[in-house]
């Protein structure tokens, strides 16, 4: 009779989880419309991104901004909240 292996646990990395589910319908940007939407290079966006300013959602290789966050985003930039 052999002994059975020992399982290892494998810890998972910490992720961020989107403060709200967001139906898989609702329609998206890409960086390229963003950049365009908003005037900026892909550095800027891509600092952004890094440093948690403007929320998106990345699965696999792609990144998305959804519109509805995007649309909140503006608002509060504008009234000086970011």
């Amino acid at each position: 009779m052999s002994t059975p292996k020992k399982r290892k646990y494998v810890r998972k990395p910490n992720c961020k989880i989107p403060q709200k589910t967001i139906g898989l319908s609702e329609p998206w940007y890409s960086s390229r419309q963003i950049m365009r939407l908003l005037q900026i290079s892909k550095r800027c966006l891509q600092y952004w991104r890094d440093s948690g300013a403007i929320p998106f959602h990345k699965t696999k290789r792609t990144i998305k901004y959804y519109q509805s966050e995007i649309e909140t985003f503006i608002k509060l930039s504008r009234l000086g909240a970011l």
